[in-house]
């Protein structure tokens, strides 16, 4: 028996197949690129943020803690009294 004459009929779903691997490969692929620009602008805003911060950091070191007077033993408070008959 030759095969020569025989017609080839399962050749149209080998290309289906083939379509539809490389529509995959399209997919991933651009889906890679969408994450590469999604992680680029992530670490780029965390840069930003780590500049912010550092800024933030050299901002509060140049604040002053101001001299608060000590206090001293010799200061009387006078104890109140609160029972309901002091109230009249």
């Amino acid at each position: 028996m030759s095969l020569a004459g025989a017609p080839m009929t399962g050749w149209p779903l080998v290309w289906v197949f083939v379509g539809i691997a490389l529509a995959g490969l399209v997919m991933v692929i651009c889906f890679g690129v969408w994450l590469w620009r999604k992680a680029t602008a992530l670490l780029r805003e965390v840069g930003e943020l780590l500049d912010r911060a550092g800024q933030l950091l050299d901002l509060l070191e140049e604040i002053e803690q101001p001299e608060y007077p000590q206090p001293t033993d010799d200061i009387e408070v006078p104890s109140m009294d609160l029972t309901p008959e002091s109230a009249t």
